[in-house]
């Protein structure tokens, strides 16, 4: 389950622009907020690199925002104890629920054309480090992937092209951008993939209901009025002060709206 994540420290990647720490799953405050560090920094248009989603729509129900109380922290020292990726949760139920069909059966994509710069064991399936082709400051994180065979360190891969299948039923799936920043602790701040998404991607997610980017997106003023509470990587509270066992509430999720559109391959809403 996300609230007891078993993953290890991540090593340090050697990346194009410099050395990046890559972290994993557990605390990650450990610097300071920066003096002087925006509030929402302005991905520019030129980071537009996530060209579609690394999981079918049909088979999501829901997609935590960024900076919600959802699964642990994760952070990038910049900001602490939120999470700062997105969770997609599977239709079905919950996760540890047993899911008709399994979750396992869900595959996954690359979400951007680029090169695989890091491959790391986790308590299910593997993490895949997907460094951009046409902005190598923007970096891709998935999680939980039962990765294909040939899915390695120094793979080229193209949008859309296979990289394996979700790796159990007891986990969502979770995708994480890092861009190169030195002026932020870590030298990389963590975006929203939403904000790194070209236009004719987040086109998909409308025709599910999602209107607008912000949507999926809680700003960092927002957040820091309504701080979480953590204990070590885990979400101790939600914002409203409720004991939780990731912390969240109802405004860290956005449903999908079903469609008849024979693209989602599903029926209209009876």
């Amino acid at each position: 389950m996300h609230g007891a994540c078993a993953k290890r420290f991540m090593r340090v990647a050697a990346l194009a622009a410099g050395a990046v720490v890559v972290l994993g799953c557990g605390r990650q405050d450990l610097a300071p907020t920066g003096a002087g560090v925006p509030s929402d920094p302005v991905v520019p248009a030129t980071t537009a690199v996530i060209t579609q989603l690394h999981v079918p729509l049909d088979r999501v129900e829901r997609i935590s925002r960024f900076r919600s109380g959802v699964g642990h922290d994760y952070n990038d020292g910049a900001e602490r104890c939120r999470s700062m990726k997105h969770y997609f949760q599977f239709t079905g139920g919950e996760p540890g629920e047993p899911h008709a069909p399994s979750w396992t059966t869900v595959p996954i994509v690359s979400p951007l054309d680029g090169i695989v710069v890091g491959i790391e064991d986790e308590w299910a399936g593997d993490q895949i480090r997907i460094r951009s082709a046409a902005d190598p400051r923007l970096t891709a994180v998935l999680f939980h992937v039962r990765r294909n065979a040939d899915v390695g360190d120094g793979l080229v891969v193209r949008a859309g092209q296979a990289l394996g299948f979700h790796a159990s039923d007891e986990t969502m799936s979770d995708l994480a951008v890092e861009v190169e920043d030195a002026s932020v602790p870590h030298g990389r701040r963590l975006v929203s993939a939403i904000e790194a998404m070209g236009d004719a991607a987040f086109t998909a997610l409308t025709a599910r209901g999602i209107g607008t980017r912000a949507a999926l997106i809680i700003g960092r003023a927002e957040r820091d009025a309504r701080p979480l509470v953590c204990d070590g990587e885990r979400f101790a509270s939600a914002a409203d002060g409720s004991d939780g066992s990731d912390g969240s509430d109802g405004s860290d999720w956005v449903e999908l709206s079903r469609t008849s559109d024979p693209a989602y391959g599903l029926t209209p809403t009876p």
